[in-house]
């Protein structure tokens, strides 16, 4: 751990929500909705050849994900890399920027399409891919950070992994970013 950055809530949580009553094969009274808010700060770090790992580690999925083999409790660890002068020269380099805007709901057994690419400013070339995620946090929504960085991945039930974490019937296109299935 180098060091620990306070990130400050930009502006208000957002709240999108889906109605699910347009959508024919959700009975009941189903509330589907994200809360969304932006946390914004910058830093200033030593220009250096590796680069930078930041890491985020929050203490809970939601419970009963299918996917995996333990049902609760299971923490998320979200990493980004800031790639060193090896990569990028010295020069300024920026993050894409997602497409994804609203909320996103598949019915089992039904056709779906979900569109998760991206647009990078610099105009650098993007890849899409599925990959392990990683365990992290405490079970503490509020905990602290942990003291050494570590990318533990899920353990994933039977027919799933971190190539296929939503089954074998699932892809995500390499160039575009979509997932379907």
């Amino acid at each position: 751990l180098v060091r620990s950055v306070n990130l400050p809530l930009a502006g208000a949580v957002r709240t999108i929500q889906l109605n699910a009553s347009r959508i024919p094969c959700i009975s009941g009274d189903t509330l589907v909705c994200y809360q969304v808010a932006e946390f914004v700060n910058t830093i200033v770090v030593d220009n250096n050849t590796a680069g930078y790992t930041l890491a985020w580690g929050r203490c809970c999925r939601v419970d009963r994900l299918g996917n995996l083999e333990q049902g609760s409790g299971v923490g998320a660890m979200y990493t980004t890399q800031l790639p060193g002068s090896a990569l990028v020269n010295d020069r300024w380099n920026t993050s894409p920027e997602f497409n994804v805007r609203d909320t996103s709901l598949v019915c089992a057994g039904k056709s779906f399409s979900l569109d998760f690419g991206a647009t990078d400013a610099d105009g650098d070339s993007l890849s899409y891919a599925f990959t392990d995620a990683y365990n992290g946090g405490s079970q503490s929504p509020n905990g602290p950070p942990p003291a050494t960085f570590t990318t533990t991945p899920l353990m994933y039930a039977a027919g799933y992994s971190g190539v296929l974490p939503l089954g074998p019937l699932v892809v995500i296109n390499q160039v575009t970013g979509v997932i379907s299935g």
